[in-house]
């Protein structure tokens, strides 16, 4: 819903300035944004299924507290990279600046 308030008013302001967006121009990147998304998805629940909270039942820390902070920075690290990993692969131009320099295209 943001999404679309956003492209509705930036588009206005867009065509006043003679520069409309089209709605083609971001179907693409929404597309990106959306598979990266899910490979996050997939990451973060195969490693919590699997190895954080699965079978294996990995202990990570013998505090509670602890256990879940320690949970939530380790799926959150995988799912980031997933994400990240996912939109570089895809070409997601924004994901370029946060990569370094060496591998940018």
């Amino acid at each position: 819903v943001h999404a679309v308030i956003l492209y509705v008013v930036l588009n206005g302001r867009a065509r006043d300035q003679g520069a409309p967006i089209h709605p083609r121009e971001l179907a693409t990147p929404a597309l990106k944004v959306a598979v990266s998304g899910a490979a996050l998805l997939a990451v973060v629940w195969a490693v919590d299924t699997w190895v954080v909270g699965g079978a294996s039942g990995i202990r990570l820390a013998d505090n509670l507290l602890a256990e879940r902070l320690l949970r939530m920075v380790v799926l959150s690290a995988a799912g980031g990279a997933a994400y990240l990993g996912a939109a570089a692969l895809l070409g997601l131009t924004e994901v370029r600046h946060l990569l370094p320099r060496g591998l940018r295209r």
